[in-house]
């Protein structure tokens, strides 16, 4: 099943054509195609007063004469990471820091906030990417177009690391897609 999409319209039209769906978006838990029903959004909290749309929410329905499972499931915009706090323009612009050369605590805070105290997140945003690494190496299912020496860093991890997220980025043509390409998220 679909899990990311480029706009809120092609998710739209997708959560409104539930009924139709191919028997490939099953639940994962009944293993039913028919019961989908939409549920609403999943709004992300932010700072303003408004809160932002990031998804959809849809529901396997066991009401009104269906016969599904009663379990949800989150379909996301493009742009949002699943419980990540930052959008995913952040996190690849933390990415393209690495790549550049620069420490990861200096590249958290160019992109994230510059008077941020310390860079714990960044730490953790290079665990998960890390913890990443074999599945953003099955998808790209070649030869890395940088070498791994063309990247001068002290840590094993990060000269490891840095070559296949710069194979990642350089393939896509817009580097928002993705997570709607591979129907991954990001980490």
């Amino acid at each position: 099943m679909r899990r990311f999409f480029p706009s809120l319209s092609s998710l739209e039209s997708y959560t409104r054509s539930l009924k139709t769906l191919p028997k490939a978006d099953t639940c994962q838990h009944c293993l039913k195609n028919d019961q989908w029903v939409s549920h609403g959004y999943v709004y992300k909290r932010g700072a303003s007063r408004f809160n932002e749309i990031t998804g959809k929410r849809i529901l396997c329905s066991a009401r009104y004469g269906r016969t599904g499972c009663g379990h949800t499931r989150r379909l996301y915009l493009d742009h949002c990471i699943p419980h990540c706090h930052y959008s995913l323009g952040v996190v690849v612009a933390f990415i393209q820091c690495l790549i550049r050369g620069q420490s990861v605590e200096n590249a958290y805070f160019e992109v994230v906030n510059p008077s941020a105290m310390d860079a714990r997140h960044a730490w953790r945003w290079m665990n998960r990417l890390n913890r990443q690494l074999g599945y953003f190496r099955s998808t790209l299912k070649s030869s890395f177009t940088t070498a791994l020496n063309a990247f001068s860093v002290q840590s094993r991890r990060r000269q490891i690391l840095l070559p296949t997220l710069a194979s990642l980025l350089s393939r896509q043509k817009r580097t928002y897609s993705i997570q709607s390409v591979f129907q991954s998220p990001l980490f």
